[in-house]
């Protein structure tokens, strides 16, 4: 029995021996491991917080747009200030949309302006422009 016992405590001060060896790799592996399924998490949290903040801000640019174009289709007057927030929701677009995009919402824009231009210019022939809407009209045409 006692060869037994020592047949035993050798193996297993053997297999303490090799556990010692590569156990403290085997540590680092996991802990790697871990930290790097951690960073991936993190990285696909930060990825889909960033697509749903531009969503919602293409989304409030889109509207406006919207909203204004939808307008001005049942109404040839604009207000200063209309235009104004019309021209700000461009310029915002040029920073969440792709350059075909934005393209597509400036070509809008001058066919706006061409169209409040002529718009502008038939009032002026047909004698319906004051020297007070000339201004108001020349000045939200900037």
């Amino acid at each position: 029995m006692e060869e037994v016992f020592k047949a035993l405590v050798t193996q297993y001060q053997c297999t303490f021996e090799v556990l010692k060896i590569i156990g403290a790799p085997l540590v680092a592996i996991a802990v790697a491991i871990a930290a790097s399924l951690i960073q991936y998490n993190q990285w696909r949290t930060t990825r889909d917080k960033l697509r749903l903040d531009l969503f919602d801000k293409r989304f409030r640019v889109y509207i406006q747009l919207f909203i204004f174009l939808n307008e001005r289709l049942n109404k040839t007057e604009f207000t200063h200030e209309e235009w104004r927030e019309f021209e700000f929701a461009i310029n915002e677009s040029r920073f969440l949309f792709d350059k075909s995009t934005y393209d597509y919402i400036v070509n809008l824009k001058d066919l706006l302006t061409d169209y409040r231009i002529a718009s502008f210019v038939g009032k002026q022939r047909s004698g319906q422009v004051t020297a007070e809407s000339k201004h108001k009209d020349l000045l939200s045409m900037r």
